[in-house]
């Protein structure tokens, strides 16, 4: 996990958006952002690879090979606050192999296997004017929840390193001030 000073960590802002093509890095703006994501991190794995040398006992420069981002982030299981409209983390529900129906008053999430169309996501962490990103992520998905607290959600995958850059932070309005699902009442909650 990256260490961020106390103070940057207030002032953090993470994004993400789906691809139109998977792998395909999108441009993130202020309204991708709008997702409350507690612990966002994303770091790189990068593979380096030796070479040995020819007619000599010394080696060759090695060379660099995959780029690989993880991504993990938590977020609160809310709804939107209005039927049939999924909430602002249904990408991420999406990108970890789920198919959406909106009904007439609810919204049914449902996992898929196989799928060629599945979604992926972009992701961006921006922090003190440098942002570090992943495109091409599926994730995985974990849900906490105790009695009487908020249910989280826990999702952690991978995807090709996007390098570092120095850009502006992203200032996203508020997101949708939604009450969190309290484990006893997951069942009732009828804007999900």
């Amino acid at each position: 996990m990256s260490t961020i000073a106390p103070m940057l960590m207030k002032q953090q802002v993470g994004a993400f958006k789906a691809e139109t093509t998977t792998g395909t890095e999108e441009s993130l703006s202020a309204s991708n952002g709008t997702t409350a994501l507690f612990d966002l991190d994303i770091s790189q794995d990068t593979e380096f690879n030796q070479r040995n040398g020819q007619n000599s006992l010394d080696k060759l420069a090695g060379i660099v090979g995959a780029q690989v981002a993880k991504v993990k982030v938590t977020t609160e299981l809310v709804g939107s606050g209005t039927g049939a409209t999924g909430p602002s983390w249904e990408g991420l529900i999406l990108a970890a192999g789920c198919t959406v129906a909106n009904g007439s008053a609810s919204t049914t999430y449902t996992p898929v296997t196989g799928s060629s169309s599945m979604t992926t996501l972009t992701f961006g962490h921006y922090v003190d004017g440098r942002k570090r990103g992943a495109r091409g992520v599926s994730l995985n998905m974990t849900m906490k929840g105790e009695s009487g607290k908020q249910v989280m959600v826990e999702w952690e995958g991978s995807g090709g390193w996007i390098a570092t850059t120095n850009v502006a932070n992203i200032t996203p309005a508020s997101g949708p001030n939604r009450t969190s699902a309290s484990a006893s009442g997951l069942i009732s909650s009828p804007a999900w």
